[in-house]
């Protein structure tokens, strides 16, 4: 907790003047626990007591109106007494320096510290179309990930077959020869498929 005249720590003595929490040291510049405590003898003079409390209250005000000038983010240079009269902070830096008179802004306003949402007690409804919505653009973004495989036309597959099935097999890559294999098992053709696995098996032996 932090004196809202000074801004240091109150410490373990807590003053309170008009609702504003004072450090010790600016309750004892401000005279306030002398006029308010005073002496014991306090219903013998009671007439002059009441004077100087009034104008321990006067001065306590003026000061404490002025500080709240003084107090000021360090980031953004917002006062204090700006946050109190437009109940708006400059920067994220505000909530620490003016954390006391925030929450007692929040409380004052709402009743609590707590967001409770625009209607508190209200249960919060999803239309079905925003949740199918959603799962069809979950979905959609998951298919995105996924490469689709390049289809070949039968008709293609069927002529690169037959390209290599005629060719001088020395002659075509592994790659191709792979990919003839898989068409001639495709085909049902297992004597063409084991001619094109028995030469990559060469090939292997060779390397």
């Amino acid at each position: 907790m932090r004196c809202e005249r000074c801004g240091g720590p109150v410490g373990n003595k807590i003053i309170r003047l008009q609702g504003v929490t004072l450090c010790e040291n600016c309750a004892r510049d401000l005279k306030v626990g002398e006029a308010l405590m005073g002496p014991a003898s306090l219903f013998g003079s009671a007439f002059p007591m009441l004077g100087d409390i009034t104008n321990a209250i006067m001065q306590a005000g003026d000061e404490l109106e002025f500080a709240n000038t003084k107090i000021r983010c360090p980031k953004c240079g917002t006062t204090l007494r700006d946050v109190e009269s437009s109940g708006q902070v400059g920067c994220i830096e505000c909530y620490n320096v003016f954390n006391e008179t925030i929450l007692k802004t929040i409380l004052k306003r709402q009743g609590s510290s707590e967001y409770l949402g625009r209607n508190p007690g209200d249960e919060i409804v999803i239309p079905e179309e925003s949740e199918q919505m959603a799962a069809e653009d979950a979905a959609n973004e998951e298919n995105k990930e996924q490469p689709v495989p390049e289809k070949k036309p039968a008709g293609k597959k069927k002529d690169i077959l037959e390209k290599i099935k005629n060719a001088d097999l020395g002659m075509v890559s592994d790659e191709d020869l792979k990919e003839a294999m898989k068409l001639a098992a495709e085909k049902e053709d297992y004597d063409l498929a084991a001619r094109f696995r028995d030469e990559l098996n060469s090939r292997k032996g060779d390397k």
